[in-house]
């Protein structure tokens, strides 16, 4: 893609936030998640999102277009809840180094205690965390039998599995945190 039509989308991203975060609202309102904003909410989400999350028919662990949607959705989401938390955190397209793998991406970027180059990008991350959920709900990996010098070890397959970090989204607002100063981060809810 190039620059003109990256810059074009992100605008269209950026201005559509408001609706999209509200779509999303109106969405998980329908499965009685309130989000607000909070981390309750956002943990509310999360779980939400575990459920939610289907595959595509051809691909089980890659992301429908519907979920890939709601994931885009949940990214400015999260960003919005950075940014309130922290003003000097805003939108941008990233566009300074083109061997970054986030380049042309919208991300959140600002961070007073990090690296003038740190950014979130949150929709692939989020869209990471989708193939997560459905890997996980697909990953029934087989016991082994190894030996390891002579002796036949046994390895039950759940004990080789990378848990699914059931708290992602909070943890995405605690990875920000990290990187703003601490006198700056408002709490919307008093957490």
């Amino acid at each position: 893609m190039g620059r003109r039509e990256a810059k074009a989308l992100f605008e269209r991203i950026i201005g559509e936030r408001a609706y999209r975060v509200e779509g999303l609202r109106k969405l998980l309102e329908k499965f009685g998640v309130n989000l607000d904003f909070s981390y309750a909410s956002l943990q509310s989400l999360n779980d939400w999102f575990i459920g939610a999350a289907s595959s595509s028919p051809e691909h089980p662990s890659v992301p429908d277009d519907r979920t890939l949607s709601v994931c885009e959705d949940i990214a400015l989401y999260l960003g919005e809840a950075m940014i309130m938390r922290d003003s000097s955190l805003r939108w941008e397209l990233l566009t300074s180094r083109k061997s970054d793998p986030d380049y042309q991406s919208p991300a959140i970027v600002g961070f007073r205690n990090a690296p003038g180059w740190a950014h979130l990008a949150l929709s692939g991350q989020v869209c990471g965390y989708a193939i997560g959920v459905l890997e996980d709900r697909m990953s029934k990996i087989a016991d082994l039998d190894i030996e390891v010098r002579g002796k036949s070890i046994a390895l039950p397959g759940e004990s080789l599995r990378f848990p699914l970090k059931r708290d992602y989204f909070v943890g995405v607002l605690e990875r920000a945190k990290e990187f703003t100063s601490s006198g700056y981060w408002e709490n919307p809810e008093g957490e």
